[in-house]
């Protein structure tokens, strides 16, 4: 998608933040067993993962004065914490110049829920979202016995050669899709790896 003309307000987010979430997006989704052999049951991770879409609105130099028409952006996002509220990460670029951002999680149903985009750290890609009605959100979960689970995040930078999987929505499909690999290598941005 074009990034638009307007953009949401948001505060920037500290440097060190932005390096922690990006060494624990990294690391986030790198499961073992404890006898190191990759577990096959990622089933539970449908209760982590969100596909999230942003509408900007998209200006046109050659008839300034037409309005601005929007276009919608797809992305995907995970929970990293519940307490005291729903917060989710996704890339920056996904909800940049958005002015309306909505979550899904498909698991549940289809609805669209209304977030903020609370911080962004273009630095490493990132941005914060939580939910404008959590409480609803919450007791819908709730009353079909579902919860959030949010993913494990990491102190530290996943190991060269480390089994990991990522977890999506590739081309703003409707249902979550999975694939392995491992992590190639690290490279030191700014002094953090």
């Amino acid at each position: 998608r074009q990034r638009g003309a307007t953009s949401v307000g948001r505060t920037r987010a500290p440097m060190r933040a932005c390096a922690l979430l990006l060494v624990s997006a990294a690391h986030a989704l790198a499961f073992r067993s404890a006898d190191g052999r990759e577990p096959f049951d990622y089933d539970h991770l449908r209760y982590s993962v969100v596909r999230i879409q942003a509408v900007a609105s998209e200006f046109d130099w050659h008839v300034p004065f037409a309005g601005a028409a929007d276009s919608v952006g797809l992305g995907t996002g995970w929970v990293i914490d519940t307490k005291p509220e729903p917060i989710f990460v996704t890339n920056a670029h996904v909800v940049s110049n958005a002015h309306a951002v909505n979550l899904q999680l498909l698991v549940h149903s289809s609805k669209k829920w209304e977030a903020n985009v609370v911080s962004i750290c273009p630095t490493f890609d990132l941005a914060l979202l939580t939910l404008k009605e959590k409480d609803s959100f919450i007791d819908e979960l709730a009353a079909r016995d579902m919860r959030l689970r949010p993913l494990e995040l990491s102190a530290g930078a996943a190991n060269m050669g480390q089994p990991v999987v990522a977890l999506g929505f590739p081309l703003g499909m409707d249902s979550l899709k999975i694939s392995a690999g491992v992590v190639a290598g690290n490279e030191e941005v700014q002094g953090n790896v």
